[in-house]
């Protein structure tokens, strides 16, 4: 087991990020050309 790694302001804030980007990508006309394989299946 890890330490709370998960916890750092660090970590806090790519997580962060990477769900915006996520969630920007997820709409149509945005980024869907990385979403396009197995990563988003039925989107």
């Amino acid at each position: 087991m890890k330490k709370r790694e998960n916890f750092s302001p660090e970590q806090k804030r790519k997580e962060k990020e990477n769900r915006e980007v996520r969630d920007r990508e997820s709409r149509p006309g945005f980024g869907n050309r990385k979403l396009e394989g197995p990563d988003r299946p039925g989107t």
